[in-house]
């Protein structure tokens, strides 16, 4: 008993439990976004790495945390309600996304991002030997664009926008590790966005991702240049906060009142690959719920095959999160990423105004935001990242 309360608040073990329960999720959710989640072997292999996910997590929980009556109360609640739209849904993901999020208390985010890059970029690596030795397919889906035929190569993922989003993720992520003081690590954050942009609009042919990877890299150098000291400017941090809010609204707007006959609505949806006539339609087809609801998206991940007349995939995350999750994860969701944004920029995080223009405009055109393989920054709501530094005259106030 003694042993076991001088380990209660172990910062070491804490990180490392954390970090071990983290790498097995990774593992398994990006498999399951790769063809190796075809294989019959990989049921057993799911079984077995969720199962570590949970062991590692509770460890730190249970052996190593500390919460208040307040917390106690609050992460129940919390948890209890992930629960009940999951059952609603059907999707398992919000349990594992709490489970995560909660477990995540005071644990350094920077060793998060380390083992997220390292993790991520081996598991492309092995994915992509795979597909070399026939152990699994690259899958390639073919389209016509301005009468030129494209191959769009998916690298043993599901689906090339699949690939496409894991690259922008490790883009973002390094930037938002790199030591800022160092010149060779910004030589290398070019290099290596300029890198996983050409794989992605060239080999993958995702636009998105490969144009955000570069609106990335102008957003992120625009705010080290202009935005150092944010933390001074309140009238910034709070039109930065409501950047998630406003994507959300900008999505459904265009999506929910979308007029093919008007030439704007028309060009935008051109201009988006045809996502505002999908939103538009599953609008049509499903209701709002208030805690979650069935919902079958039929895309095209996992298979090449003619998109049918059944297709009604939404890429887009909020209008997922409305239409399957529901208002009131909507609404949480909304209100954690603006508190997130907020507590950020009052700690003069300039590095995160990139972080979270890329999150909510992706969030409007792509459906990964739920996904912490992909979107890492679920985790830093209750971890700490001390990345940031306050102006002198700011911290002595």
């Amino acid at each position: 008993m003694t042993k076991l309360k001088s380990i209660k608040g172990n910062q070491n073990l804490a990180n490392s439990f954390y970090l071990v329960s983290f790498c097995f999720y990774l593992i398994n959710t990006f498999l399951n976004h790769s063809m190796f989640a075809q294989l019959s072997s990989y049921v057993l292999i799911k079984v077995i790495l969720f199962s570590a996910v949970i062991l590692f997590l509770l460890l730190k929980i249970i052996l190593i945390d500390s919460f208040s009556f307040k917390e106690i109360i609050i992460y129940s609640f919390l948890f209890l309600l992930m629960c009940l739209i999951s059952l609603k849904t059907g999707d398992r993901q919000l349990i594992t996304l709490i489970a995560l999020v909660l477990g995540a208390k005071n644990v350094d985010f920077k060793y998060v991002l380390i083992v997220f890059l390292i993790t991520i970029i081996l598991l492309l690596v092995f994915t992509y030997i795979s597909t070399l030795v026939d152990i699994i397919p690259n899958l390639q889906y073919s389209r016509i664009r301005d009468g030129e035929l494209k191959i769009r190569n998916s690298f043993g993922t599901g689906y090339p926008t699949i690939f496409a989003a894991y690259l922008q993720s490790i883009v973002i992520a390094y930037a938002y590790l790199m030591n800022l003081n160092k010149f060779r690590n910004h030589f290398f954050l070019l290099l290596l966005a300029f890198l996983c942009s050409y794989l992605a609009l060239d080999l993958a042919d995702a636009r998105m991702s490969g144009y955000s990877i570069l609106l990335f890299l102008l957003i992120y150098y625009f705010s080290i240049c202009f935005f150092r000291n944010i933390c001074k400017h309140k009238l910034m941090i709070l039109l930065i906060t409501l950047t998630y809010l406003i994507g959300f609204i900008t999505i459904f707007y265009l999506s929910y009142y979308y007029e093919p006959e008007k030439e704007i609505f028309a060009q935008i949806n051109n201009a988006l690959s045809g996502r505002l006539f999908l939103g538009y339609k599953a609008f049509q087809e499903y209701s709002i719920p208030l805690l979650g609801q069935e919902v079958e998206f039929i895309g095209l991940g996992g298979a090449v095959q003619e998109m049918s007349e059944d297709y009604n995939y939404v890429d887009s995350s909020y209008l997922q999160f409305m239409m399957r999750y529901g208002v009131v994860f909507t609404v949480i969701s909304i209100i954690s990423f603006m508190r997130l944004t907020y507590k950020r920029l009052k700690l003069n995080d300039y590095r995160f105004i990139a972080v979270i223009f890329m999150l909510s405009f992706s969030s409007m055109i792509e459906d990964r935001l739920l996904d912490i393989s992909i979107n890492v920054y679920w985790v830093l709501m209750l971890a700490y990242y001390n990345n940031f530094k306050l102006p002198i005259n700011y911290a002595k106030n």
